[in-house]
């Protein structure tokens, strides 16, 4: 089972630019159909995994002020997170947390109510808790390329994500089929076979050998 998980997992690099509202990035309102993994670029860009549908967005939350480093003590921070997106904190789903590294807050990927729909939620650290804006604002998107089929749970499409020297890498399911194997393919050595020898009508081994029977010396009477 190791080696089939293994063998659907790709890694795709998502060449999503890194820069502002006047480089790359289109003002307008992201068609998320989920929200499941997060990650961070430089200057409070904000990626947001679309695994239903196939699509990583790039947005710009302009969250660039620094607003300390210490701890954020919430309670109960699903009922908060509930609470600003208007549903009952036992129908809220969290998919994923990450820190904005230009602010300090904390941004929750969720879906909410029964419909499914997704939210992003950030926490100040002053531990208050609001709604990320998605109407009008800078952003990018790219689609993934070959993606899988989740079945009724889609979010597996998208697992992960990770922003490491100006691209997002993302692991998730993937219909291309694994270039390699799992591991290292071991060629086994057999041994030739013999076959088994025939006998023949005596009950000797065809192509045997007789030996000769050593000569007796007459007995002397």
């Amino acid at each position: 089972m190791r080696c089939q998980l293994l063998a659907v997992v790709a890694v795709v690099a998502a060449s999503v630019g890194t820069a502002r509202a006047d480089n790359g990035l289109t003002k307008g309102t992201p068609d998320l159909k989920s929200a499941s993994a997060l990650a961070f670029g430089p200057n409070g860009l904000l990626f947001v995994g679309d695994p239903a549908g196939a699509a990583i967005f790039a947005i710009d939350t302009q969250d660039t002020s620094p607003a300390g480093t210490g701890e954020v003590k919430v309670d109960r921070v699903d009922a908060q997170l509930a609470g600003v997106l208007g549903v009952a904190d036992k129908d809220l789903k969290i998919n994923d947390m990450k820190v904005n590294p230009a602010s300090g807050s904390v941004y929750f990927a969720a879906t909410r109510g029964q419909s499914g729909g997704p939210a992003i939620v950030r926490l100040t650290r002053a531990g208050k808790a609001e709604a990320v804006p998605m109407k009008d604002v800078p952003f990018a998107k790219v689609m993934i390329p070959n993606p899988g089929k989740g079945g009724k749970d889609p979010s597996a499409v998208i697992t992960s994500m990770a922003f490491v020297d100006g691209k997002v890498i993302v692991a998730g399911l993937s219909t291309k089929s694994s270039p390699a194997p799992c591991g290292r393919s071991r060629s086994r050595s057999r041994r030739p076979t013999r076959a088994p020898a025939s006998r023949s009508s005596t009950g000797r081994t065809a192509g045997s050998r007789r030996r000769p029977r050593s000569a007796r010396s007459p007995r002397t009477r």
